[in-house]
């Protein structure tokens, strides 16, 4: 926004990949509490559903992958010794 502060697009697939970020993550923290089987089970389920909606969520703002921006580092911003040697 105009202060500064990083903001959530108002996109319902955004909102859904956050919603179920959370849910992952309290799924785990379930599951490593108490350990039983129906807990990893729920945490395994919104993890897949979290990946899935992070990918549409990431499709929609056309976000690269990670490898992607680091190859562009790699060979735009990263320069090599051979660069600063004379001769």
């Amino acid at each position: 926004d105009e202060d500064g502060y990083f903001m959530i697009p108002k996109f319902p697939e955004v909102i859904e990949a956050i919603t179920y970020y959370i849910s992952w993550k309290m799924a785990e923290r379930n599951w490593m509490k108490d350990g039983n089987q129906n807990d990893r089970l729920r945490w395994l389920d919104a993890k897949n559903m979290c990946e899935q909606k992070t990918v549409e969520a990431r499709t929609l703002l056309e976000i690269p992958s990670a490898d992607k921006i680091l190859s562009l580092g790699k060979s735009h911003w990263k320069q090599g010794p051979e660069r600063f040697y004379y001769k």
